[in-house]
């Protein structure tokens, strides 16, 4: 067996799902690599348009509910249309779909001269590549889609993977209602990084971060490339901390936001620029506030943190944030302008902070590459 993961550089949530299914596939004596699916439309399309992904998701991102709200559609699964009747439908299609299948053939190739024989997709681009891909050029591969968020995509019927892995297994409904047969959904749940799955103590994790131990201390992040109306709702939320409190805010890689939130000059307010210390920083937080990104929300899932949610980005993330609330994973603020209340109603209420951590580990596991990796190794 030799696996490919298909990944895009929109994000690192997918990447980051990705490295951890070919760390335990490759501990596991097989071979498995990953590549940026847009990379085989061009490398220059593939920085473009990822640069213009980032710009839209910092300063515009009520764009992404515009796109997302006219993307679904109804059309009947792929998998009940003849090569050439799917091949017709290409041409008449919308322009996302043929700006996803250019790279195809490359694509093609890359797997052929390769040997690979598991694909796997952790995000909806490729695994359309890949149908495209079988319909008209076909290989003797077997197909997996991950998906990263808690719901069923737009374009999903555009895709015919052999197995869909699911995060939750209450999404089999919603999928098998958009023409997936209910046989090819593993509820398997998104992979995090090990370091998600051997936390520190809460006790051991401030003593290694310099936090007092009966502080209580909030931690904020939106997503890798920090988007969002950060910095506002970060001041207003240190303003509001009870005294003793902190805040650490993670910029990610936005530099902009890391300096503008240091000129701020707080001193319960913490700036911290790209870290891999994050599960250490879940571990000795009370409270996690956050967009609802799917990698995001199931790190802290399995961390048992609970979550303050602001949808701010919209798009696949109101999904997100309606499971959640539906489920009772996490609190919500409908309007950013709420959250430093909620924020300190919560942290003064430490029964509903104990409640929301039993139901999350009860429910995040954190085995879903194990899940994977024994479904595909076991795929005929």
């Amino acid at each position: 067996m030799k696996v490919l993961i298909l990944t895009c550089n929109t994000g690192q949530g997918h990447n980051s799902s990705a490295t951890s299914i070919k760390e335990y596939f490759v501990a596991n004596g097989h071979v498995c690599d990953t590549a940026d699916a847009l990379s085989f439309l061009s490398a220059k399309a593939s920085k473009i348009i990822c640069t213009c992904f980032t710009g839209i998701y910092r300063h515009i991102p009520q764009a992404f509910n515009i796109g997302y709200s006219h993307s679904g559609t109804k059309a009947p699964a792929e998998a009940s249309l003849s090569p050439n009747e799917h091949i017709q439908r290409v041409k008449k299609t919308d322009y996302m779909t043929k700006a996803m299948i250019f790279g195809t053939r490359k694509l093609r190739k890359f797997i052929a001269d390769n040997d690979y024989t598991h694909i796997i997709s952790v995000h909806l681009f490729p695994a359309v590549m890949i149908n495209f891909m079988q319909k008209k050029f076909p290989l003797d591969i077997k197909n997996f889609l991950l998906a990263t968020d808690y719901t069923c995509y737009p374009f999903i019927e555009k895709t015919n993977a052999d197995v869909y892995f699911l995060p939750h297994k209450d999404l089999a409904d919603e999928f098998a209602s958009r023409g997936i047969p209910r046989e090819r959904t593993v509820a398997s749940g998104i992979p995090v990084r090990k370091a998600f799955l051997s936390m520190p103590t809460r006790q051991q994790a401030r003593l290694e971060l310099g936090i007092p131990a009966d502080a209580k201390l909030v931690f904020m992040m939106c997503g890798s490339m920090g988007c969002g109306p950060i910095k506002s709702i970060a001041a207003e939320i240190a303003r509001a901390l009870p005294n003793g409190a902190r805040l650490i805010v993670s910029c990610g890689t936005n530099k902009k936001l890391l300096t503008s939130l240091q000129k701020l000059g707080m001193d319960n307010l913490i700036p911290l620029g790209y870290s891999n210390d994050i599960p250490r920083i879940m571990a000795a937080a009370d409270l996690f506030i956050t967009k609802p990104g799917g990698l995001s929300i199931t790190e802290a899932g399995v961390a048992g943190l609970p979550m303050l949610l602001m949808n701010v980005v919209g798009g696949c993330e109101t999904p997100n944030y309606n499971f959640f609330a539906n489920h009772n994973f996490a609190f919500i603020a409908s309007d950013s302008k709420d959250i430093p209340k909620i924020c300190t109603d919560i942290l003064l209420k430490p029964d509903s902070l104990r409640l929301c951590e039993q139901n999350l580990k009860s429910s995040f596991l954190g085995n879903a590459v194990e899940i994977i990796y024994n479904t595909v190794v076991n795929c005929q």
